[in-house]
């Protein structure tokens, strides 16, 4: 693609014969269905490292949904409540204790 949309070489080649593949390589790019419960399976597991876990479930949120995990408020909300779904039952235990956590750092 480099070559023939550098110049003005395929000029006489139509678009519409390559219109169903660009627009697959867009969609495929820019998804229009982000879905972050797609990450609600992903666990923690005994012995695992957290941090390790933290930047794989960023990326994985970056992927489902398009954009960072603190993108906006409601974002970085959302992905808090997601990520303390995957730590085990007694660390979510632990964590509704904790007063006004969606508003710490």
């Amino acid at each position: 693609m480099p070559q023939l949309t550098g110049g003005y070489a395929a000029d006489h080649v139509g678009f519409n014969g390559f219109r169903t593949r660009v627009w697959a390589e867009i969609r495929r790019l820019y998804p229009d269905k982000l879905d972050p419960s797609k990450l609600e399976g992903e666990q923690l597991k005994e012995g695992e490292s957290v941090p390790k876990f933290l930047h794989t479930f960023q990326r994985r949120w970056r992927e489902e949904t398009g954009s960072p995990w603190n993108a906006n408020d409601t974002t970085q909300n959302l992905f808090k409540l997601m990520l303390k779904k995957s730590l085990p039952q007694q660390v979510q235990k632990r964590l509704d204790e904790v007063v006004g956590l969606l508003k710490m750092d």
